[in-house]
């Protein structure tokens, strides 16, 4: 209710859709930081973040 009133939107709805908006960027901001940085858990290509030598899996 804090947000509708601030931003003077007229439903939830709208609220909900900036909230989420706002959150995918924060996340895609954060998962940009984790690729750049090597600190990932998660590395898709197959290579450890901190060696860069193949995973075995």
């Amino acid at each position: 209710m804090q947000l509708t009133a601030l931003f003077g939107w007229t439903t939830a709805k709208q609220a909900a859709l900036h909230t989420r908006t706002f959150n995918r960027a924060k996340l895609e901001k954060q998962a940009a930081l984790l690729l750049q940085t090597g600190e990932g858990r998660f590395d898709p290509t197959g290579f450890k973040p901190s060696g860069g030598e193949r995973n075995s899996n």
